[in-house]
């Protein structure tokens, strides 16, 4: 849903009504299922895995954020009060829960969490205090220079690019321009040989694993055609 409302609000005017039309099947079972498992914003989602790829026994930030995102998403397409009223109800919830704690992983506990930047980087500013945002490159730092998903990531000395570039997305979107040129430079610093992002940056600055990683250069993309 935040994705149909990027590409919704992306072309002229005159064409949003035809975007809506071919996407209406996506937009309407998307939005029905966040209604429904959320009770209106009254509730919070169910449990399940975030992008941590791990098992969960309690509802993760980064769920939060993306069910936030999905419901914001959904209303800017279609403009229905029932699902502006449910992203409003469930932003109320969420700032009286996970903002109670400093927005941490867990409603309580897990300490800070790239999930953070999700807010930001999707449209929903005003959520978290800039310096929660800011904070995530000093608490989540790692040796080569980018950041880790998590606080409670196991700390091995690598960064992952996901989480780094989200971070600079939500920068640039927040108005922290000259941070957010930052972490873009070191993203653009350690590339690949042949210039692809890759999914992590080991202890000693050389791209590893998977590349290019899609999500990565989505963000950074998004990051750029922010700070134009």
């Amino acid at each position: 849903l935040w994705a149909a409302s990027e590409v919704w609000g992306s072309v002229e005017s005159s064409r949003r009504g035809a975007v809506a039309d071919r996407l209406a099947p996506l937009i309407t079972t998307s939005q029905q299922t966040l209604l429904e498992v959320t009770r209106d914003g009254e509730g919070m989602p169910p449990v399940s895995p975030d992008y941590w790829e791990v098992r969960e026994r309690s509802v993760t930030l980064g769920i939060m954020a993306s069910t936030l995102a999905g419901l914001r998403g959904a209303h800017t397409i279609t403009g229905e009060d029932r699902t502006g009223d449910a992203a409003d109800a469930l932003t109320a919830l969420l700032t009286s829960t996970f903002g109670a704690h400093q927005y941490q992983r867990y409603r309580r506990s897990g300490g800070a969490d790239s999930a953070r930047a999700f807010f930001d980087a999707t449209g929903c500013g005003g959520v978290i205090e800039p310096g929660l945002l800011v904070s995530l490159r000093s608490q989540l730092a790692r040796g080569g220079g980018g950041i880790a998903p998590g606080a409670s990531w196991r700390d091995d000395g690598i960064s992952w690019t996901p989480s780094t570039s989200l971070l600079a997305l939500a920068l640039a979107r927040a108005g922290e321009h000259d941070q957010a040129r930052e972490v873009l430079g070191w993203l653009a610093g350690h590339r690949t040989e042949a210039g692809s992002l890759p999914e992590k940056v080991l202890f000693d600055g050389r791209p590893a694993a998977v590349a290019p990683l899609a999500w990565t250069a989505a963000n950074v993309l998004l990051a750029i055609d922010a700070l134009a």
